[in-house]
């Protein structure tokens, strides 16, 4: 009797156990949705770029040579050396801006011939200027970001799943930050970098200018720099844009797609413009019907009718009216000189990449999962029929709504041997088998020991028993 109430026990117990799995994973199936939806509505809602500050500092040092070089007055990007900065390694910074890490040269040469009168010019030495900097706000870079919880003594739970398919991101380097560099000497020359689709983030920028001028130690230069604007991340109206849409706007103005949008939509409710039959359908009236040239369009088509009829313009940096220009004396002496200003500058926010990432191996799993239910039909479609597989299949991966059966063990080894190797779709599978396993020998169990408790009672003489609620 006593074992008899034992094994009863744990057959709650374990029923019990199977529907606490059984509404873990139905949480989890939810919870995977909702935080899916939540991070889609983040990515689409929050910005790819935060605006932040840049230390920009130019400093130079003066090389005088033995003797005098002629040189031809033909700058290209060779002669005067524009060098972009890469590496970690080779080369030490100037000391007069310490606690930049140690780079080493890497030489970028150009093809255009920057050309001004051909005179023969007496070259005395040479002045490096570089260009350096770094962002002023560094708690918010995620490279500093653990550095600053490390510092303050706290743990950062984003790290701590590094080691689970996550790629760690690369450093922002200076360079990343600009568009062009340009440099105007005293005699007029221009020497200027500009952003090609192939160029490469570096630490800084490094130009080597000849010194041909007399006079006074000092040499004025003038270097301009233009901000990196984020890829269509704003636009410049038409003036037809502005005048149907922005009404109020006094002078043109960037915008961004999301604003054109919401006034567009918000002018749509206002006037009624939408189909009554089918919302999706706009109704133009005179307005928008001489900005769109048409008499009725989708909403889901207004993209498209922007780009056709160019109403927005893409703003990159040559569209910036105000680029940064730094006045700086090139000297002689090699006595101290610094030169520093503040840029604002557009930083590219890392929760869009990690997000995505994040949606990349979810959805990946779940392939895992529909992968090796395909498998595991083939597996089994030698020994029995096809809407017989479909069956067994469907009561081993809808827990939720079915009860699997002892005869389908082989369908949740087949889905193990389909998966993926050590991935959790194989380990979810051989956990089922074993769970179901164990689950029909505590019934046959149970079973087994009624039985020999009906026998012990016709023994000794005690004949009328219910059980399962028959009365014998």
């Amino acid at each position: 009797t006593t074992v008899v109430k034992t094994m009863e026990s744990n057959k709650q117990k374990n029923r019990k156990l199977l529907q606490k799995i059984n509404a873990l994973e139905h949480n989890l199936s939810q919870n995977t949705i909702r935080k899916r939806r939540k991070i889609s509505a983040l990515i689409e809602g929050e910005g790819a770029y935060r605006k932040s500050l840049a230390r920009v500092y130019i400093s130079s040092t003066y090389e005088k040579l033995s003797a005098a070089v002629v040189k031809p007055a033909v700058v290209t990007a060779a002669s005067v050396s524009h060098v972009m900065m890469a590496g970690n390694h080779g080369f030490v910074p100037n000391p007069i801006i310490p606690g930049f890490p140690a780079i080493a040269m890497n030489h970028h040469q150009s093809d255009d011939l920057l050309k001004s009168t051909v005179t023969q010019r007496q070259v005395k030495g040479k002045w490096k200027v570089v260009v350096q900097g770094r962002l002023i706000i560094p708690h918010l870079d995620h490279l500093s970001a653990k550095l600053l919880d490390e510092e303050n003594g706290k743990s950062d739970d984003r790290h701590l799943r590094e080691s689970e398919e996550e790629e760690r991101s690369d450093p922002i380097k200076f360079a990343h930050f600009f568009d062009a560099l340009q440099i105007t000497t005293k005699s007029g020359e221009k020497i200027s970098w500009k952003r090609e689709v192939d160029s490469e983030d570096t630490y800084a920028f490094s130009i080597v200018l000849d010194d041909f001028y007399a006079g006074s130690s000092e040499v004025p230069i003038q270097i301009e720099i233009h901000a990196r604007v984020p890829e269509n991340s704003e636009y410049l109206p038409s003036s037809a844009l502005v005048k149907a849409l922005f009404p109020r706007m006094s002078k043109i103005v960037p915008v961004t797609m999301a604003q054109v949008y919401d006034n567009l939509f918000s002018y749509i409710l206002r006037h009624r413009l939408q189909d009554p039959s089918d919302l999706s359908i706009i109704n133009n009236d005179e307005n928008l019907s001489q900005l769109f040239g048409c008499k009725r369009m989708l909403f889901s088509a207004v993209g498209e009718l922007i780009s056709s009829r160019k109403l927005l313009t893409p703003i990159d940096s040559e569209h910036l009216v105000h680029p940064t220009k730094f006045c700086f004396n090139l000297r002689r002496n090699n006595a101290a000189n610094l030169v520093e200003e503040d840029v604002e500058v557009f930083v590219p926010v890392v929760f869009h990449e990690k997000a995505r990432d994040m949606l990349r191996r979810i959805k990946r799993r779940e392939l895992e999962y529909t992968s090796c239910r395909s498998k595991a039909s083939k597996l089994l479609s030698s020994s029995n029929t096809d809407e017989h597989i479909k069956a067994s299949i469907e009561r081993c991966v809808n827990l939720e709504n079915s009860t699997p059966q002892l005869s389908d063990i082989p369908t949740f080894l087949a889905l193990a041997k389909a998966a993926p190797e050590n991935s959790e779709t194989r380990e979810v599978a051989h956990l089922d088998a074993r769970l179901l396993y164990l689950q029909n020998r505590i019934f046959a169990h149970t079973n087994l020991a009624r039985e020999k408790r009906q026998i012990t009672d016709i023994i000794l003489g005690r004949t009328k028993h219910s059980y399962n609620g028959v009365t014998e």
